[in-house]
């Protein structure tokens, strides 16, 4: 079984693409109206996380970031299963699954694709199809795992994968999203690189 720990746009779009492909998929999320159009989907859902996440043999985090160390705590008391996140940023995901105990256990990825929109409403089973994920590794991760995350991301996702180290990732990113969103908003604001303010 496959748990799924936030039903947003992203986990909601892997939640739908492993069923579609016929995989047990069990999931949590905190909104009602959510999960009742999860179950709709084929999902078995739950409202939070809890003993329910020791069934699956991996538990993929796509709750916001600021919830990671509480979910990770409970996975790492629950079962023996890969636990990966979905999050946008990674050196400080990793050391959030190192001090709640996952050791070996965690592999870090970031689908780089999305949409303007939110939620599971806008969720799709065909978003993540084809996109580029990066997936990281620590010094204790755990080979057999990161193998395996890599062989599913491929296997039903037909994804792209670069594996590489939290904070390669975390610099790289913000090089070609972070760096380049700032210049957008000084520009709009008039503060371009052109823009020389009168003496």
């Amino acid at each position: 079984m496959i748990a799924v720990v936030g039903l947003g746009l992203i986990g909601g779009s892997l939640a739908l693409r492993l069923v579609e492909r016929g995989h047990e998929v069990a999931a949590c999320d905190p909104d009602p109206d959510t999960r009742a159009a999860a179950a709709g989907a084929g999902i078995d859902v739950h409202d939070a996380a809890g003993p329910w996440l020791g069934d699956a043999d991996l538990v993929v985090v796509a709750a916001p970031l600021d919830a990671m160390p509480d979910v990770f705590a409970t996975a790492a008391r629950f079962g023996d299963g890969t636990v990966l996140d979905v999050g946008s940023v990674k050196a400080s995901v990793h050391r959030a699954a190192e001090e709640a105990g996952l050791g070996g256990r965690f592999v870090g990825a970031h689908p780089m694709t999305g949409t303007e929109q939110s939620g599971f409403a806008a969720a799709s089973s065909s978003l993540l199809v084809g996109a580029t994920w990066a997936v990281t590794f620590a010094p204790e991760t755990d080979e057999g795992r990161l193998l395996s995350v890599v062989r599913l991301l491929c296997r039903e996702l037909s994804a792209r994968v670069t594996a590489l180290e939290p904070a390669v990732h975390d610099r790289s990113v913000a090089a070609v999203s972070h760096g380049p969103h700032v210049a957008a908003s000084k520009h709009q604001a008039g503060l371009g690189a052109d823009h020389h303010p009168a003496v």
